[in-house]
């Protein structure tokens, strides 16, 4: 499951521009313009840039300012942890601070995420300020478009760079009438965390994404296999993956491949609440190791207690269930402030 997720927070980010670059029904959840958050000049944050959609002359209950969800301590998170997010008038996320309560009752930094965005409400910085506690270490990553692909543009290249402003690597992205292709990255070499890799993708009828991925310095080793499935509103509804873990040596310098297999499935909210727009309401996934030699099923699903006047969700139950073990559960809570 490790494997599984990382996989896939590393991934998310790039079907989701896939998938607003398409010209059909989803046009309409294709962010518009930013203005930065008036404490900085630049934008700020990962994830849920779809926060809000800012119907001019109407009342919009998702135009969201700030977010604060604080996590309650529990069995398998000792402390408490809270995470603030900011956006943009046209609801793009544009400032994203975690924090945990440390043992002296002080909140403590873990990650913090700035971005900004062109006219187009395309994503062209992201700046990653936290020194510590962070996989890739603090960076900043700067996004160029192809603008005369059409009027939203086709993102082609990320340049990453460390916090003394030296080059980390170059991501390059290809497409083809309108979708995206490949994905390939060169790093500097010498460069700390920095990887070569290639994803080519496929495509079954407008909804359907197949992606194919390795590392480029692995040759010999299998690739990793990622089928997703979408709904009408770009939303994540059915994931499959196939990853290999390590090779099974026979006698005679024979091998073959032990892998990993999850199925998934999501469901979300029919309430249309600001929360519905950033998470799934359930998670179904069946879990397969050939190396260990297990299978197990996983529920991950949210329980909506409370909401606020405008019917946003104020506290909810997130429940964790394996098959054969005892439920994990604790409280989340959020609190709103909305642009006037």
């Amino acid at each position: 499951m490790k494997i599984y997720r990382n996989i896939t927070l590393c991934l998310v980010a790039c079907f989701v521009l896939t998938l607003l670059s398409c010209k059909d029904s989803r046009k309409g959840e294709e962010p518009t313009p930013t203005k930065p958050h008036k404490q900085e000049q630049k934008g700020q944050g990962t994830g849920g840039e779809q926060g809000g959609k800012g119907k001019e002359g109407k009342k919009d209950v998702h135009k969201v300012k700030t977010l604060i969800i604080e996590w309650e301590g529990h069995e398998f998170i000792s402390s408490k942890r809270r995470r603030t997010m900011h956006y943009s008038e046209e609801g793009l996320l544009t400032e994203d601070i975690t924090e945990y309560l440390s043992d002296g009752g002080v909140y403590e930094e873990t990650s913090h995420i700035v971005k900004a965005y062109d006219a187009q409400g395309n994503l062209i910085q992201v700046s990653n300020l936290s020194r510590e506690n962070s996989e890739d270490g603090a960076r900043t990553s700067y996004y160029t478009y192809d603008y005369k692909a059409n009027l939203k543009g086709q993102l082609t290249t990320i340049k990453q760079y460390d916090q003394a402003d030296a080059p980390i690597q170059t991501i390059e992205y290809t497409w083809r009438a309108g979708r995206l292709q490949r994905i390939e990255s060169f790093p500097v070499p010498g460069a700390r965390f920095a990887k070569a890799y290639y994803r080519n993708f496929s495509y079954e009828g407008e909804r359907k994404v197949r992606e194919v991925r390795n590392n480029t310095y692995e040759r010999m080793r299998p690739p990793t296999v990622i089928t997703r499935e979408y709904d009408a509103k770009g939303r994540l509804i059915k994931e499959a993956s196939e990853v290999p873990l390590a090779p099974e040596i026979f006698g005679g310098g024979g091998y073959r491949w032990f892998y990993s297999y999850t199925d998934a499935t999501y469901e979300y909210d029919p309430q249309d609440t600001f929360l519905s727009r950033l998470y799934y309401l359930r998670r179904k996934s069946k879990d397969r190791n050939t190396m260990q030699r297990t299978e197990s099923e996983h529920e991950d699903y949210y329980v909506n207690q409370r909401y606020d006047n405008r019917g946003n969700v104020t506290q909810r139950l997130h429940v964790q269930e394996t098959k054969g073990s005892k439920p994990k559960e604790y409280l989340e809570k959020f609190s709103y402030t909305y642009y006037d």
